[in-house]
């Protein structure tokens, strides 16, 4: 987590106090937690490797998804099996529209207990340094956060393969106004 904190923190060039790594059972589990999301899933999805199980099968429209399936619509970036390919950064759009989808589910939670309980069902999948009484307190100040009042900083750059090169003056705008929030 150390690294985590000061590689971000150095880039972004912002102090971080905390951070939080969760895997992709933890990602599933919340969202199942949830009773699932509501995604405009933005194309036909469709990409199966039977040496690690993946088998992502989307279709294009306004849709709920569980755990899993949000999880491929997040991951999703090549097909082989007749849909059309995805970008890097339009995977990042789609992730984006996750995080806010979990942010809109999670303000309808209606108390606590709750919220204690998706805790619950993920607590050994997250890595964190956040103490056990702040996150308490965390949960009980932005429960019922909209997503109307969470922002998103995009990043802009250049597809370079296999990179994602970021405009350097974005970078500056992004940075700028992480500082001005702290």
């Amino acid at each position: 987590l150390e690294n985590v904190k000061n590689i971000f923190g150095e880039f972004l060039d912002i102090p971080i106090d905390y951070a939080v790594i969760i895997d992709f059972q933890t990602f599933e589990a919340v969202i199942d937690e949830l009773g699932g999301i509501w995604v405009d899933v933005d194309m036909d999805m469709r990409y199966v490797d039977n040496a690690d199980g993946t088998n992502i099968n989307l279709k294009k429209g306004y849709q709920k998804l569980n755990g899993k399936q949000a999880l491929d619509f997040v991951r999703y970036r090549k097909s082989n099996r007749g849909t059309a390919d995805s970008s890097d950064i339009s995977r990042n759009e789609r992730q984006q529209k996750v995080i806010a989808a979990v942010i809109e589910e999670l303000s309808s939670v209606k108390s606590i207990t709750s919220l204690d309980n998706i805790f619950e069902a993920v607590g050994e999948h997250v890595q964190t340094d956040i103490p056990k009484a702040q996150i308490k307190s965390l949960i009980r100040t932005y429960a019922g956060i909209s997503v109307e009042n969470v922002e998103f900083i995009k990043l802009e750059g250049s597809w370079r393969s296999p990179y994602i090169y970021i405009d350097p003056e974005s970078l500056e705008k992004a940075k700028g106004a992480l500082k001005s929030k702290l």
